[in-house]
């Protein structure tokens, strides 16, 4: 892993860096974090669904969100810790029954895809005329996510239904961000959570490229002004936080409780960030391996 280093003061601030994913494009949903790839021939998009409260969706090149007669789209809901995954699915499908009796449901296969357990059902026969597959992806201890393909034809279901199985499989489940009973990890669930996540190409490039640039030589003057104070700790630390738009970081904490620590954190609070344009719908973790090294 390669390192990028601030000098101040004799001391040197390192921080890791990452290689990025190349493959796949990281995004943030209702509670979870996940990166997907961007099928040939489709267009990933993160903007056109914020109102639908949808973190990603997909279409056909030259076509829009609003006019294509075939797209996919990724959902999450959190858990709430006493459905098990079969009786998620179950009523999923019950609510489909509900608003459309005549719906006809099949079993379209099961699989695993990055450790997580995927069931597909395929659906036909709604009172619009339209033609769906939905993977169920198990994650019960966070958001129970899901995989739509839907489709105004049946032809152009089918001929999307190979992107279809591409795009899940070639899920890649990267964290929660909160438990299904909605509380925020632990400390250390955080840290590994935001390393995985900077794994990913989107939250990689945001970081490398944008965040630490920008904010580098503020975070050396903070860090000054922290090694000034009297009885300054020169003990490593590590931080973690959470990048919310339109650009700051909230929810710190760190470890261990150093006044070194505890004063850089404070200061951070106060930093403009770039914005993400990852995503409207959530947070970006991020942790900060603190070594000072004179």
């Amino acid at each position: 892993m390669k390192r990028i280093a601030w000098v101040v003061l004799g001391w040197i601030l390192l921080m890791p860096s990452v290689q990025a994913d190349v493959q796949r494009f990281t995004v943030v949903g209702n509670g979870v974090i996940f990166a997907l790839p961007e099928p040939t021939g489709w267009k990933m998009d993160t903007e056109s669904a914020k109102n639908n409260n949808l973190p990603v969706v997909y279409y056909p090149t030259g076509q829009t969100w609003s006019n294509a007669p075939a797209v996919m789209y990724v959902n999450s809901s959190i858990n709430d810790c006493h459905t098990a995954f079969e009786k998620f699915i179950s009523n999923d499908l019950a609510e489909f029954k509900s608003n459309n009796p005549k719906i006809v449901i099949k079993e379209g296969g099961t699989m695993t895809v990055d450790g997580k357990k995927v069931i597909i059902k395929l659906f036909s026969g709604d009172k619009y005329g339209n033609s769906e597959a939905v993977a169920y992806l198990d994650n019960t201890d966070g958001a129970f996510i899901t995989i739509t393909l839907t489709s105004r034809t049946r032809p152009l279901f089918d001929d999307a239904l190979p992107v279809f199985d591409e795009l899940v499989a070639n899920f890649q489940f990267v964290g929660n961000a909160v438990t299904c009973n909605r509380k925020l990890p632990s400390f250390a669930e955080r840290v590994a959570l935001a390393k995985r996540a900077e794994q990913q190409k989107a939250i990689g490039s945001y970081l490398y490229k944008e965040m630490f640039p920008a904010i580098g030589s503020n975070m050396s003057e903070l860090m000054k002004s922290c090694l000034a104070k009297a009885n300054a700790s020169v003990d490593k630390f590590t931080i973690v936080a959470d990048v919310k738009e339109p650009g700051q970081f909230d929810g710190i904490d760190f470890q261990p409780r150093t006044n070194t620590a505890s004063c850089f954190a404070n200061g951070l609070a106060s930093l403009k960030l770039p914005n993400t344009k990852l995503c409207q719908c959530g947070s970006i973790p991020v942790v900060l391996d603190m070594t000072i090294t004179p």
